[in-house]
């Protein structure tokens, strides 16, 4: 048996067995108050009810044995004590993990875990007080992104998800001062109630040379949210281009306005032009020095009659130089 000091200067024992072994002085067991916000806020440490988590280092991957988490019943913040359950922050999956055989004495005040085998614990595992009436909303199975060229691809799959309603994909954009402020970029509907495995994409497309990070807010139909971090918490950067290249104008037909995408390899002096079918130059869309990046620049033909036009590129920088002309059409 170890004794440990509560927050409130309470005495509290607590037993525990690892492998059928006795404690050791290596292993440690704290029992603290946490604070910080519930209902789904979290931050690695922080359960929905209450703010209670012990930390235990020492475990191994063949942990089998019992462990009896002791509470006392005034910091239950009125829990009742037949839907607790500890739940433990798996760090490979960003999330927390409920899924252990477990009972709740509600005359001794604590709650027996059996133990999970070929688990990977950390250095110092954490585990948590949570109410089972509101369990967390959803449990991830792994996030990752991958950049093609100047696109970045999330995915992410969950194994559980409760009253799930989406998915709010979060950027920032790092600058010289720092990072910019996260910023809300898409939404992918959830799926509600389910224990299922369900793989979720996102893409974000043409994206400017520069460092990147990535986040999902999950919110739920109460509007309850918690944070979910790649697995990666590495920039996710785009680089130079590494190639000259006009792209074709979208939508084509334009009515009236579309996008034109180019890249630039290397700095130079950029003009996009359009004509008419008799070579007459109508409208000029950039003529400017450009640094090396992906752009993206607007045709505007509301003052243009439907009909065939040619957009050209020519960027010319020392004795580089590149030329590229394209037909679009304009319908109204």
């Amino acid at each position: 048996n170890n004794t440990m000091m509560m927050p409130n200067d309470r005495n509290v024992k607590t037993q525990e067995k690892i492998n059928s072994r006795p404690i050791e002085k290596n292993d440690k067991l704290n029992m603290k108050k946490k604070d910080g916000s519930s209902g789904g806020n979290s931050n690695g440490e922080a359960v929905n009810t209450p703010w209670i988590y012990w930390e235990l280092s020492g475990l191994t991957g063949a942990a089998d044995g019992t462990v009896r988490f002791y509470y006392n019943e005034d910091q239950l913040a009125g829990i009742s004590e037949a839907v607790l359950r500890v739940s433990y922050w798996d760090p490979n999956a960003n999330a927390w993990d409920n899924n252990f055989v477990q009972s709740v004495n509600a005359a001794s005040n604590y709650i027996q875990v059996t133990m999970p085998t070929g688990m990977n614990w950390t250095g110092t595992s954490l585990f948590a007080v949570e109410d089972a009436s509101t369990p967390l909303p959803v449990l991830l199975e792994s996030f990752d992104i991958s950049v093609n060229k100047r696109d970045a691809g999330l995915n992410w799959v969950t194994t559980h998800e409760i009253n799930n309603k989406g998915f709010s994909i979060e950027r920032k954009v790092k600058t010289e001062g720092g990072y910019t402020a996260w910023k809300e970029i898409g939404f992918v509907s959830g799926n509600g109630t389910t224990d299922k495995k369900h793989t979720y994409v996102f893409d974000d497309k043409k994206l400017n040379k520069g460092a990147y990070q990535y986040r999902l807010r999950q919110v739920d139909f109460n509007g309850n949210f918690e944070y979910f971090s790649p697995s990666s918490t590495s920039d996710i950067v785009i680089g130079n281009p590494n190639m000259f290249d006009l792209g074709q104008n979208y939508p084509n037909p334009s009515n009236p306005k579309s996008k034109i995408d180019f890249q630039m390899p290397f700095d130079g002096k950029v003009s996009i032009k359009v004509y008419d079918l008799l070579g007459r130059e109508v409208v000029t869309l950039l003529d400017a020095n450009m640094t090396a990046d992906f752009y993206t620049v607007e045709f505007d033909g509301t003052n243009l009659a439907s009909g065939t036009y040619f957009y050209r590129i020519i960027a010319e920088s020392g004795t580089e130089k590149f030329t590229k002309t394209l037909k679009m059409i304009l319908v109204k």
